[in-house]
C-alpha cells in the first residue's frame, strides 16, 4: 500500500508528532511505501515540499522530534492557488492516516481557512481515511471539523479521555482505542533496559510540555521537598510566564537553568533543560526511575479536571517501556483509563505541593520501584507493540 501520514504543523502536539514519525517508520518496516505529510498554512520558511512536478514523487520524511515541536522535514503548502495539487497528490495514495484532525484554533486559524484548506483534504480524496485524535479537546478547539466525520472510515483515540469527548459530543458513537506506542522507546526496550542494575539512578524526569495542565507550577513548587533531583526538559508558555510570575520560588528551586544558561541555586533541585533531541531524552528517562506526572488535578483550585480523568500520553507509555516508574493520579488509571494500578504510583487526588512531595518522598524505595517497573514493562511492551498494533489497525483491515 502507498500510506500517508497526515500531520498538522499549528497543532502543537508534541506526542502526536512522534507518533506520526514513527507510522511512517512502521509502515515502511511492514514492507509498504509511506511518509509523512506535514501540512501549513504559513508560506515563509524554509522546507516546503513542491508540488508543483510529479503527483507520484514522496517528500522526505525524515522528522527529527524533539518536545517543543521542531522539525526538519518538508512541509506541504495550502493555499488557495496550491490546493487542487494537494489533493491530486492525496488521491495517489491508498490510506490517508490524519494523527489530528487539523490545527486548533487559534488568532491566525479560522473556520474559512478550515472550510477552502482543510476540509478539502477530507471531502475532496478518495482513499481509505482513519483519524487518529490525539487530544482531548474536540469540541473547544476543533468545533470547524465536525462535518468531516463522515468522511472518514473510522475514528480512533490513543487515550480513554480522548475518545470520551468525541463520544460525548455525540459526533460518532465507535471509536477505538488505538495503542500505537513509541518505536524508539520499544527498541531500546528490548535490548539495554534492566530496572535490577545499579547504574539506574534515583533522580525523577518531567518530560512534559509546559502546559498549565500539565501543573508546572506545582512541580516548581514541590520540587525543594523532594528527596532527589528533578531533570525538567521541553518549552512551553508556562516556562516563560512562571519565570515572570514566580520568580522568586522558581529562583529557589532551580540549580541550573540550562535554557538561559543561568545558574541561579547551588542547593535547588531542579535543572531544567528545555528541548532535546528524543535519543537525549529516552536516555535520561532509561536510566533513571521516577517520572512525575501531575496531569488530572488542577493546581489553581486543588479539583480533579474531568476533562483528563483516564488521561495519559506517549511519553507515559515511553517511561514504563523504559523502566522509568511513572507517579500518576489515581484519576488517570483504571478504572477510568486502561493502564493498570499497579503499573504506575497511583497518587491521591491532591494539589498542595507539600502534601504531594511527602507521598512521594514516601514510595521511593527500591523494592517498589523494581515491582512496579517490572510489571509496568511488562504490560507496556505487550500492549503497546508498535509494529503488532499498526498491522492490526492499519494494513489488515484495509488489505482484506
Amino acid at each position: 500500500m502507498r500510506i500517508g501520514i497526515c500531520f498538522f504543523m499549528e497543532s502543537n502536539l508534541g506526542g502526536a508528532a512522534t507518533q506520526a514519525n514513527d507510522m511512517v517508520t512502521m509502515a515502511r518496516r511492514l514492507g509498504h511505501e509511506a511518509c509523512l505529510l506535514r501540512f501549513t498554512t504559513r508560506s515563509k520558511g524554509r522546507g516546503l515540499y513542491n508540488l508543483l512536478g510529479s503527483v507520484t514523487k514522496l517528500p522526505s520524511h525524515d522528522l527529527l522530534y524533539a518536545p517543543g515541536l521542531k522539525f526538519s522535514s518538508e512541509r506541504i503548502l495550502l493555499s488557495k492557488s496550491t490546493i487542487d495539487k494537494v489533493l491530486d497528490f492525496l488521491n495517489t495514495f491508498n490510506l490517508l492516516i490524519f494523527v489530528g484532525v487539523c490545527p486548533h484554533i487559534t488568532r491566525e486559524f479560522s473556520e474559512e481557512d478550515f472550510l477552502k484548506l482543510y476540509s478539502p483534504l477530507y471531502t475532496g480524496t478518495t482513499p481509505c481515511k482513519v483519524l487518529f485524535f490525539t487530544d482531548p479537546f474536540w469540541q473547544r478547539l476543533y468545533p470547524f471539523a465536525n462535518d468531516i466525520v463522515e468522511y472518514v472510515d473510522r475514528i480512533d483515540a490513543f487515550a480513554e479521555a480522548y475518545k470520551r469527548d468525541i463520544v460525548d459530543s455525540g459526533l460518532c458513537d465507535n471509536v477505538d482505542i488505538c495503542n500505537f506506542g513509541s518505536v524508539m522507546a520499544f527498541n531500546i526496550s528490548k535490548f539495554v533496559v534492566n530496572v535490577n542494575t545499579s547504574d539506574r539512578l534515583s533522580r525523577f524526569v518531567w518530560p512534559h510540555q509546559w502546559r498549565s495542565w500539565k501543573n508546572p507550577a506545582t512541580m516548581i513548587r514541590m520540587a525543594p521537598s523532594l528527596l532527589y533531583h528533578t531533570l525538567a526538559y521541553s518549552d512551553g508558555i508556562e516556562y516563560h510566564k512562571i519565570r515572570r510570575d514566580m520568580w522568586e520560588e522558581y529562583r529557589v528551586a532551580i540549580r541550573r537553568d540550562h535554557v538561559k544558561e543561568e545558574d541561579l541555586n547551588p542547593e535547588g533541585n531542579v535543572e531544567v533543560f528545555g528541548v532535546v533531541s528524543q535519543e537525549s531524552l529516552l536516555e535520561v528517562v532509561r536510566t533513571s526511575r521516577w517520572m512525575i506526572d501531575l496531569t488530572g488535578m488542577s493546581g489553581r483550585t486543588g479539583k480533579p479536571i474531568d476533562k483528563f480523568v483516564g488521561n495519559y500520553q506517549c511519553v507515559n507509555i515511553e517511561c514504563m517501556m523504559l523502566g522509568c516508574v511513572n507517579f500518576k493520579y489515581e484519576n488517570t488509571v483504571a478504572p477510568y483509563s486502561q493502564i493498570p494500578r499497579d503499573c504506575v504510583i497511583s497518587m491521591p487526588l491532591v494539589a498542595d505541593p507539600i502534601e504531594l512531595s511527602k507521598f512521594i518522598n514516601k514510595n521511593t524505595g527500591i523494592s517498589r520501584y523494581k515491582e512496579v517497573a517490572n510489571r509496568a514493562r511488562e504490560w507496556s511492551l505487550s500492549k503497546f507493540n508498535p509494529e503488532k498494533v499498526f498491522k492490526e489497525m492499519y494494513i489488515d483491515p484495509f488489505t482484506k
